[in-house]
């Protein structure tokens, strides 16, 4: 058996206590605060937009022209778990153009790169911010986040309701692969993992026209898995604060699939969280020789690149990540002292900036509804004024308050 397809045999069931509930409130406001503002999603769409227009409008008689070409959001825009950028980082909006060509029929999988940028470097604007990388062409934009751009193929084109694709990969300056991958298939698994409509849906029941599929539409209501992996996104983040080839191996794909391996409908976040981590410790940490599938597409290996490493640094790292945010959620979950106490852990987690203005929140809100009726924080994570079956708030000092 996959060590993905055993994640889910190992969960044993919690018991909700008054700090799961305290504790679920606070991931809830910090997945909030983690979200990307309204503007920057928005700057990003626009963006998204241009790119596929430039691309459509290459001149007649050119490759691009002559063959329809699919545009669709990959990665974190397409199933909504972008995060809010640390101080001057930028954040990355992924994209993919599946020409609509059969991948047996290219001698050279380089050609295909190489005509999708040459009509990106044909806008002058793009071309001062271009840079192709090993898979995908990068667009710049300083200060704001950065545009990967992913030429790839369809891997069954007759084929209309296959989502495969096959990715040029560069292996050398000379040398280019067609890889296996299914980013379309990965981001509707997870939406369905996540028990929620799919946004996601490409015509793929027609192949004659260019598509341009649109990116999910923006909102703070997120189901609990989409809040999970913003938040692990976020402490994965943090960890690797001053080491950006840490933050590289445990990449957001990486995550997306344990969290959805893991994933049973759990509500309660912190309690889900905790299990889930408890279950990929288990899993792994022992682990020498780690696999991890795409749950649609058996022949793409998430984890190919730390078997390849001779050290296994990325696995380590990796391993690394887990058995921290094991150990602080275990911290957070034995607080016995009052729920200020919960602020280390949750600052080693996330970060000083977040913790304070998630405490600061939660005892503006506690301290509002106390001065009325009294407060109680339901199973869900939200405040209320109703008793029944929920929690009552304490008159504890909060991390941030005075």
């Amino acid at each position: 058996m996959r060590l993905t397809e055993s994640l889910r045999n190992t969960h044993s069931p919690s018991i909700i206590t008054e700090v799961h509930d305290y504790a679920n409130f606070l991931l809830k406001e910090l997945a909030q605060q983690r979200n990307l503002p309204k503007s920057k999603h928005k700057l990003a769409v626009e963006r998204y937009n241009a790119v596929a227009e430039w691309i459509n409008s290459a001149p007649e008689g050119s490759t691009l022209s002559d063959v329809p070409i699919n545009f669709y959001p990959i990665g974190s825009f397409a199933t909504g778990t972008t995060v809010r950028p640390r101080g001057k980082d930028e954040y990355d909006l992924d994209m993919a153009g599946e020409l609509q060509f059969p991948h047996n029929q290219v001698q050279d999988p380089r050609t295909i790169v190489d005509v999708f940028e040459e009509r990106i470097r044909a806008n002058a604007t793009y071309d001062r911010i271009a840079e192709r990388k090993t898979r995908v062409i990068r667009l710049h934009y300083a200060g704001d986040f950065y545009l990967d751009f992913m030429p790839c193929l369809p891997d069954e084109l007759q084929n209309l309701k296959d989502t495969s694709i096959k990715v040029p990969h560069k292996e050398t300056e000379s040398l280019y692969l067609l890889m296996d991958s299914n980013p379309i298939g990965l981001s509707l698994w997870f939406k369905e993992q996540s028990k929620i409509v799919k946004y996601i849906k490409m015509a793929l029941n027609e192949r004659k026209d260019s598509i341009v599929a649109p990116i999910p539409r923006h909102t703070y209501d997120k189901k609990p898995l989409l809040q999970l992996l913003q938040l692990l996104k976020s402490a994965r983040d943090f960890y690797f604060i001053n080491d950006e080839e840490g933050k590289k191996q445990v990449s957001s794909v990486i995550l997306q699939v344990l969290l959805g391996k893991c994933y049973d409908g759990e509500q309660n976040l912190f309690i889900s969280l905790k299990d889930m981590i408890n279950r990929i410790f288990n899993q792994y940490y022992s682990e020498t020789n780690p696999t991890i599938l795409n749950p649609i597409n058996s022949n793409e290996d998430f984890a190919k690149k730390w078997r390849e490493e001779p050290e296994k640094l990325g696995f380590k790292k990796f391993k690394g990540f887990i058995y921290h945010v094991r150990e602080k959620l275990l911290e957070i979950e034995n607080t016995n002292g009052g729920y200020s106490e919960m602020a280390k852990p949750f600052r080693e987690l996330f970060g000083e900036n977040s913790t304070k203005k998630t405490f600061s929140t939660l005892g503006d809100a506690i301290q509002k509804n106390t001065e009325t009726k009294g407060s109680f924080i339901t199973g869900a994570g939200t405040l209320t004024a109703s008793s029944a079956s929920n929690t009552k708030v304490k008159g504890h000092e909060f991390y941030g308050t005075k």
